[in-house]
C-alpha cells in the first residue's frame, strides 16, 4: 500500500485485489462543450493530494467522475464524444443472449500509432503522453513494447476494468511485422499493417449499476487538465442524441442484392480443390481460403453498426474509426486474451447454421460433434493454440479448460475450446499477441506455409479481415478478437469477407455454403432491404 491507501500495483502483475477508493473532491459543473449546460457537479477522484502521490510513482493517472446513465446510450454517445473524427465503441453481448457489464465510448485520442515496416509513427498528436520519441534502431514490435512500456497507470478501486489505453486494430498483413511470418504482396493492402488510438480520455457504461463513468488518465502536474476534460466530456453527452431514429424491422430484414464479389463461385471451388491437393500432398494440415463480396455504403459505417448490434450480437461488438477505414464488427472469436498473468486462447471451427427450434438446435449440435471432419479441424487448431501460447507461457501451464464444447451463436453454432497458460516473467502481454497473430482458424496450419497458399491463391491482400481488433489497456490487459464477421467500409464502399477451413475430405460445394452462411449474418446490416436513407451517419 502507498501513502494513500491505494494499493500500488505492476501493471504486468496479476493483482490480488484492488485498492480502496481515493479521496475526491467536488467540481460545480457548469461547463458545457457544445451541449447542453450542466444542472450537476462531477465529483472527482482522486483529489489532488492522492493524485500527486499517486503520479510520483506511476507515469499516468486516471482522474475520473461518475454520472446517470438515464439519458445516453453507447451508440448515442459515440458521435458525440467523437464527432466525425476517430473513435471506438466496444460492447459485448454473452453468449449471444445477454449484454455484457460494460460498454466502451471513446473519441479525441491523444494521439494516432501506425506501425508498419519503416518502424512506429506518431500522427495528429492532439496531447503530449510519454510515449518516448520512436527509434528507427528498433523493430516494429521493440518499439511498441517500448511505448507500452511507458503508457502505465495504476489499477483502482472504483473503475471499470477497461478505461483507456492502445486501441486499434492489426490488419493481416501484419503478420510479418509481428512475428516474421511471410505475407507476400503486404504492401497492396489496403490500410497501414498496425494501427492504434491511444485512448487517454473515455465514457465507460456500468450497465448494472446504471452509471457513466467519465475518466482521464493525465501525467504529473496535470491535474487541472484532467478535471477540464472530465467537464468537457459530461458537457459533450449532455447534447448526446442526434442519431436518426430507426424502424425497428430493418436490422433483421433480408438484404438486397448480391454485392460486387472477388471471386465467382466457381473459382473459389477451385481454389478449395487446389488446397485439398497441396493437403494430400502433405504440404499443408488445413488451410482457409476466404472470398470478398462489397456493396456500396454512402452512409458510412456507423448505421451498419447499429444494425449489426441488433441483428447479429456476438462478444465481440465494435465500431472503429480511423485511418479513413470504419470497421463494424460483431465476432465471435477471441484472438488472445491476458489478465495479470493469466493468458487465454479460444479456438473456434466447426460451424452448422442455428435451427428453428431447440430441438433442432440440439440435433444439429449433436450432427456437428458427430463430424469426423469437423472434429479433425478442430483439434488441428486446438493443437495450434497449445503450441502458440506455450511460446509465451511458463513451461508446464499451458492447458485445455474446455474443450469441444458447441456453442450457439445469433445465427450459427461452432466447436468451441478453451487453452490458457502463465505468461513468462520475461514476456509483455503484447508477446502473446504477437505470437499468436494471426489466428489459425483464419489460416490454416502449419500456419506459415498456409499463409503462403492463400497468398497465392487469393487475388487481394486481406487487409483488416482476419487480422485483430482490440486494447491493451494502461494497467497492462490486452484482449483481442479476430476481425472476422466484420464489415469494412472505406471510400464510400462496405465489404464482406468469410473463409471457411479446407481438409483433406472437404466438399468444394460445402465448404463454398459455408462462406455464404458466414456472410449471411452481415449482409442485412450492410445493404437491408429498403434501408436508403434510414440509418443515418455520424
Amino acid at each position: 500500500m502507498d501513502r494513500t491507501g491505494v494499493a500500488r500495483v505492476d501493471a504486468r502483475a496479476t493483482p490480488v485485489r484492488r485498492s480502496r477508493a481515493p479521496d475526491r473532491c467536488t467540481v460545480r459543473g457548469s461547463v458545457s462543450s457544445g451541449g447542453a449546460p450542466m444542472a450537476h457537479r462531477l465529483v472527482v477522484r482522486p483529489d489532488r493530494d492522492a493524485f500527486d502521490r499517486l503520479a510520483a510513482d506511476w507515469p499516468l493517472v486516471p482522474v475520473w467522475a461518475e454520472l446517470l446513465s438515464d439519458i445516453a446510450t453507447p451508440v448515442s454517445a459515440f458521435p458525440a464524444v467523437a464527432g466525425d473524427g476517430p473513435g471506438i465503441l466496444l460492447e459485448s453481448v454473452e453468449r449471444s443472449e445477454r449484454w455484457g457489464r460494460y460498454s466502451f465510448v471513446a473519441g479525441d485520442p491523444a494521439a494516432i500509432l501506425v506501425v508498419d515496416a519503416a518502424g512506429l509513427h506518431l500522427r495528429e498528436v492532439a496531447r503530449e503522453l510519454p510515449t518516448g520519441e520512436p527509434s528507427r534502431r528498433l523493430t516494429p514490435r521493440e518499439a511498441l513494447r517500448a511505448a507500452v512500456h511507458r503508457l502505465r497507470a495504476p489499477r483502482l478501486e472504483g473503475l471499470p476494468p477497461i478505461t483507456g489505453g492502445l486501441m486499434g486494430y492489426a490488419a493481416y498483413e501484419a503478420a510479418t511485422l509481428l512475428d516474421g511470418h511471410p505475407v507476400p504482396h503486404a504492401d497492396e493492402a489496403p490500410c497501414p499493417p498496425i494501427g492504434f488510438l491511444l485512448i487517454d480520455r473515455a465514457v465507460v457504461f456500468d450497465h448494472w449499476r446504471q452509471r457513466l463513468v467519465l475518466v482521464t488518465h493525465v501525467p504529473a502536474g496535470r491535474y487541472d487538465d484532467g478535471i477540464h476534460a472530465l467537464e468537457e466530456l459530461a458537457g459533450k453527452l449532455a447534447g448526446a442524441s442526434g442519431l436518426p431514429l430507426m424502424r425497428a424491422g430493418e436490422a433483421g430484414e433480408g438484404g438486397e442484392g448480391d454485392g460486387d464479389a472477388n471471386m465467382d463461385d466457381d473459382r473459389y471451388r477451385q481454389i478449395v480443390s487446389a488446397f485439398k491437393e497441396h493437403i494430400l500432398a502433405g504440404d499443408v494440415y488445413q488451410a482457409v481460403p476466404s472470398r470478398r463480396v462489397t456493396f456500396p455504403a454512402p452512409d458510412g459505417g456507423l448505421p451498419i453498426y447499429r444494425r449489426l448490434r441488433v441483428s447479429n450480437p456476438a462478444p465481440y461488438m465494435f465500431y472503429l474509426r480511423m485511418l479513413g477505414m470504419e470497421l463494424a464488427g460483431s465476432s465471435p472469436e477471441p484472438l488472445v486474451r491476458v489478465e495479470g498473468r493469466r493468458v487465454t486462447a479460444r479456438p473456434i471451427a466447426g460451424t452448422r447454421p442455428r435451427g428453428r427450434s431447440d430441438a433442432s438446435d440440439r440435433l444439429l449440435e449433436h450432427e456437428l460433434l458427430a463430424d469426423p471432419k469437423e472434429r479433425a479441424e478442430h483439434a488441428m487448431l486446438v493443437d495450434l493454440a497449445r503450441n502458440d501460447l506455450g511460446r509465451v507461457s511458463e513451461p508446464g501451464t499451458v492447458r485445455p479448460t474446455e474443450l469441444m464444447q458447441v456453442e450457439r451463436f445469433t445465427r450459427v453454432m461452432h466447436i468451441v475450446s478453451t487453452i490458457e497458460g502463465d505468461l513468462r516473467q520475461d514476456m509483455e502481454p503484447f508477446d502473446a499477441l504477437a505470437v499468436t497473430f494471426p489466428a489459425g482458424t483464419v489460416t490454416g496450419a502449419p500456419k506459415r506455409r498456409a499463409m503462403e497458399l492463400i497468398a497465392e491463391h487469393e487475388p487481394d491482400a486481406r487487409g483488416a479481415y482476419a487480422g485483430a481488433v482490440g486494447y491493451l489497456t494502461f494497467a497492462g490487459d490486452l484482449d483481442f478478437c479476430i476481425t472476422i464477421r466484420t464489415v469494412v467500409v472505406a471510400r464510400g464502399s462496405a465489404s464482406v469477407q468469410t473463409g471457411a477451413g479446407v481438409v483433406s475430405d472437404s466438399d468444394p460445394q460445402t465448404e463454398l455454403r459455408e462462406t455464404k452462411a458466414k456472410a449471411s449474418a452481415l449482409i442485412p446490416a450492410v445493404a437491408p432491404a429498403g434501408s436508403a436513407g434510414s440509418g443515418g451517419g455520424p
